[in-house]
């Protein structure tokens, strides 16, 4: 089945008060936030009820996270990465530093 795929939304978007510009970054797709991931730029996933975790290195196979609740670091394969993030509806937000 075609699925629609929302764009990175600027509109929602924010400049913090140290010039960090979140990106609205829901709905896109995992393979599109890991190319800010592999710019050095922190992506910040909800994972549902309340919980989060920061996307912070990938390859091929793998993805990279940081669970800021418990302060553990977990390689989760690429299938189980699209599987968690999928469930909580792909809700990302990009933190884009300014100059």
């Amino acid at each position: 089945p075609y699925r629609r795929q929302r764009q990175m939304c600027i509109r929602d978007s924010q400049t913090m008060e140290d010039g960090t510009f979140l990106l609205d970054a829901s709905g896109s797709t995992i393979i599109q936030v890991l190319y800010f991931v592999g710019q050095n730029i922190p992506v910040l996933a909800y994972t549902g009820e309340g919980t989060s975790m920061y996307l912070t290195g990938y390859d091929q196979t793998h993805v990279r996270v940081y669970h800021p609740e418990s302060g553990a670091t977990e390689v989760l394969s690429m299938e189980t990465a699209n599987q968690v993030l999928g469930a909580a509806g792909y809700d990302f937000i990009c933190c884009v530093p300014t100059l």
